[in-house]
């Protein structure tokens, strides 16, 4: 059970690391994790009194140590006892650890008062037997309040300063307590990381004045342009949390060396194919000193897939320009990777001494890896030729596959199989370019009527420039030389119908003078006015529209006729409602990623078959691959899973349809740049409740800036401070609330930066 809860603590503390404020009563993290009761015991033993006190040990009439003196009822064992001090935040100020014995009954554990700076902390004890088993564990116990003790070394002033384009220098003044040689520390914040720079110094008592420099190299390192924040200062063991602010400095006014400063991107599309041959990478850089550089980089997608790796080298003068490097389109095209691409580090360099290097400096525009040209491909071509012996009742096939590429082609496969019975495969583990196999393949027991289907690269293993050419088919023509190919109700509006038929001469020799007409199931009909000429296994489209004078379902004929020869086709169209989508709903909506769900409903007294849909509106329609059919009064449901491509409002169309029915839906959605979600709660106890949002930046690049705001159903909590995300990074953020009462309240998360904004509602009850 220990080791769950101690799981579970740390889960928490990962999941809400990068927020400083999470309550209505601007309760830390920490603070909210230490307010949960974490205590422990296994029965062995019980901490059964504890206080705590300060004294002076050297008679300057001034407290030095702090003492928490504990009393155990333990009656055997040896045990080690930890104590850990902690400040309010959590965060642990000493550790101190004593071996002790059954008869330890009442026991003292010491620390220093001088690496302490304030006037209350919190203490944890845990206490494990001889083979390191936890056995107690008791958290958050505050200690008395101490405002008069030693104190130790503090800081009175910070400064910082410009030397000369050469240093930032923080400047610090002591009020020192003890002699010491110790190692002084600053680190500095920037964005979410920091630098340090650590001096030993000599600190002698009174008050003193110590610099701590900070080099123009790794100034030019963090690649920052603003204020920094002094985070903390260690002076020896003693860490004094500063949070003070510098002035502004700019990185480039320190680089005495070469370095990157930013990067742009762009495709090139040299012969206006809409396929772009390089993705031109530009790297503006400033040159301190004229030389041979080598730059490198890496480029990755946004799931840390590798893409392709830049390594460039060239002589450059001094000054600021633009490096350009282009990577092979066909070189991305064959990762198969789509972008954006983030460029996980780079380097610049002369020979092997590191000029400058930056880790995830910057990701591309948002691309895919068909929008690139093609690397030379193979080309599979099949031909089939087919001699039917009446005699034996014998078939002899011979298949012809070419590659009339551009490269060789690998592991190629054929699937040999007629709509009876038969099947044959077989394959070729390399095909040279312009070269061809032949196979010859023998039926006995056929028969004249026999369809026969042949395929190279069924399955899509090898990449082709076209991939079209790939199958072939092949059977006795057709007795009937005249067919309506298809007939179908192409659109409906109110009782209007527009009808489309095919006529297609099925024979070996031209038909001349062909007439059509239709029958339109009313008791009306029309034909065609003119004649006309179709040639061998040609076809003509007619469209044809009605107005009936209702709705009522009917069945319609259309025929074709020439000489002695006829066809026809006909169709039932039913009413307007028998197909119907009854919904179009957005299920889940994260940026550009979307999940639709709409139903599609047979309302007819039969069987509708052959059902397709498909949506429109999106940057590339959708298109159901497998029609179906639907009984009286039945219903399916379609989910799609879309990412569009843009941030921008669209109206999407979803349409279900026969070959003489057809409904629409339409709804409107866009891809949010900046997104609430996952709004639920964590906890209740009475009338407290703990709430829990998410908040995304679903944009390709940083949104700053970002206020967030909570409304309780009683009263509004903001945000203290102002969040800044990278793409794709998010914060969760916790709120605490005491309601006045019990009953519903109508809650609501909204965000907001500079250019976007979200907010999501929810009823909950207490």
């Amino acid at each position: 059970m220990k080791n769950k809860i101690i799981n579970w603590i740390l889960y928490f503390i990962l999941l809400l690391s990068t927020l400083s404020c999470v309550s209505a009563g601007n309760m830390t993290i920490n603070q909210l994790i230490a307010s949960y009761n974490y205590n422990f015991n296994d029965g062995t033993l019980n901490i059964t009194a504890k206080n705590d006190y300060m004294v002076d040990t050297n008679s300057n009439s001034l407290n030095d140590t702090l003492i928490i003196n504990l009393t155990s009822n333990a009656t055997s064992g040896i045990y080690m006892a930890y104590i850990d001090l902690n400040d309010p935040n959590g965060k642990i100020i000493q550790s101190i650890n004593k071996t002790l014995s059954a008869s330890d009954t009442n026991f003292a554990i010491n620390f220093s008062t001088s690496l302490l700076n304030l006037n209350k902390y919190n203490y944890t004890i845990r206490i494990e037997n001889s083979n390191s088993a936890l056995v107690y564990e008791e958290n958050n116990i505050e200690t008395n309040t101490y405002t008069n003790y030693e104190k130790g070394t503090n800081i009175t002033s910070i400064t910082d300063e410009n030397i000369n384009n050469n240093y930032i220098r923080i400047n610090l003044t002591l009020n020192i307590t003890e002699n010491q040689t110790a190692n002084v520390t600053v680190v500095l914040s920037y964005n979410i990381s920091s630098i340090s720079s650590t001096e030993e110094e000599t600190l002698t008592e009174g008050i003193k004045t110590i610099s701590i420099d900070f080099d123009n190299e790794t100034i030019k390192s963090t690649h920052y342009n603003g204020n920094f924040t002094i985070d903390s200062v260690a002076i020896g063991q003693k860490v004094i949390d500063t949070n003070k602010t510098t002035s502004i400095y700019n990185y480039e006014t320190f680089a005495k060396t070469s370095y990157i400063k930013s990067y742009a991107d762009g495709q090139i599309d040299t012969n206006n194919n809409n396929l772009s041959e390089y993705l031109e990478i530009n790297f503006t850089v400033n040159i301190k000193s004229a030389d041979t550089y080598r730059l490198e980089a890496e480029l990755y997608d946004e799931f840390n897939n590798f893409v392709v790796y830049i390594n460039r080298t060239k002589t450059l003068s001094t000054g600021e320009q633009i490096w350009q490097t282009r990577v092979n389109g066909s070189d991305i095209y064959k990762t198969k990777i789509n972008g954006p691409y983030l460029i996980s580090y780079a380097k610049l360099s002369i020979g092997n001494e590191t000029q400058d290097i930056t880790y995830n400096p910057y990701t591309t525009n948002v691309s895919y890896y068909n929008d690139f040209e093609r690397p030379p491909l193979p080309d599979l071509v099949i031909a089939i030729n087919i001699t039917f012996n009446g005699t034996a009742n014998s078939t002899n096939i011979t298949i012809n596959i070419s590659n009339l590429g551009e490269a060789p082609a690998f592991n190629v496969f054929l699937d040999l199989f007629d709509n009876v019975t038969y099947t044959k495969n077989e394959s070729i583990a390399f095909l040279a370019i312009n070269e061809s196999i032949i196979y010859h393949f023998n039926l006995s027991n056929s028969t004249n009527n026999t369809l026969y289907t042949a395929i190279a690269d069924f399955d899509n293993l090898v990449d082709e420039s076209n991939e079209s050419n790939n199958i072939v088919q092949y059977s006795r023509p057709l007795i009937s030389a005249l067919e309506i190919v298809s007939l179908s109700s192409i659109y409906s509006s109110g009782n209007t119908r527009v009808f489309e038929f095919i006529i297609n001469n099925a024979g070996e020799t031209t038909l001349n003078n062909i007439n059509w007409s239709i029958d339109f199931g009313d008791g009306n009909t029309t034909a065609s006015i003119y004649n006309f000429n179709l040639s061998a296994s040609e076809d003509i489209f007619v469209f044809v529209e009605y107005n009936y004078a209702d709705n009522q379902s009917r069945t319609v004929t259309a025929s074709a006729y020439v000489n002695n020869l006829n066809a026809s086709k006909s169709t039932i169209i039913g009413s307007a409602t028998d197909l119907q989508i009854t919904s179009f709903e957005e299920l889940y909506s994260m940026g550009r990623e979307k999940v639709w769900e709409f139903i599609i409903k047979n309302n007819a007294n039969n069987n509708l078959t052959d059902i397709n849909w498909n949506i429109t509106g999106t940057n590339t329609p959708i298109t159901s691959i497998y029609s179906f059919n639907l009984t009286p009064n039945e219903s399916i449901r379609v989910y799609i899973h879309e990412n569009l491509t843009n941030y921008q409002a669209y109206t999407i169309t979803a349409k279900a349809f026969t070959d003489a029915l057809s409904d629409t839906e339409t709804l409107s959605t866009r891809g949010k740049e900046l997104e609430i979600s996952n709004i639920k709660t964590l906890y209740t106890n009475g009338l407290t409740k703990i709430f829990e949002f998410l908040v995304t930046n679903t944009f390709t690049s940083a949104t700053n800036n970002i206020n967030w705001s909570f409304y309780t159903g009683e009263s509004t909590i903001t945000a203290i401070y102002l969040s800044n995300l990278t793409s794709w990074e998010n914060i969760r953020v916790l709120i605490e609330n005491n309601y006045s009462g019990s009953g519903n309240y109508n809650i609501n998360a909204s965000v907001k930066s500079e250019q976007y904004e979200d907010s999501e509602n929810k009823t909950i009850t207490v």
